[in-house]
């Protein structure tokens, strides 16, 4: 999940050529997850419950940070 994250945060950074490169990390960082929290406020009302107790049980056992685990399964 982290390998992941660190390769759409790339992709982010790297169209970013306006930008100041001291900046674009934390650009690219606030952008996908605003983009991602977002569709996850628009979608949880239509996402059966089950979904995301499954997601907390992953991130539980992994450690890997369950607002990770729901940013990534937003992208689909």
């Amino acid at each position: 999940m982290n390998e992941l994250w660190d390769y759409i945060e790339k992709q982010i950074e790297d169209s970013l050529d306006k930008v100041p490169k001291f900046l674009r990390h934390a650009t690219s960082n606030f952008a996908a997850g605003a983009a991602l929290d977002l569709t996850y406020e628009i979608t949880k009302p239509f996402t059966n419950k089950r979904y995301y107790e499954e997601m907390r049980g992953l991130s539980d056992a992994s450690g890997v940070p369950f607002k990770l685990f729901r940013r990534v399964s937003m992208i689909g």
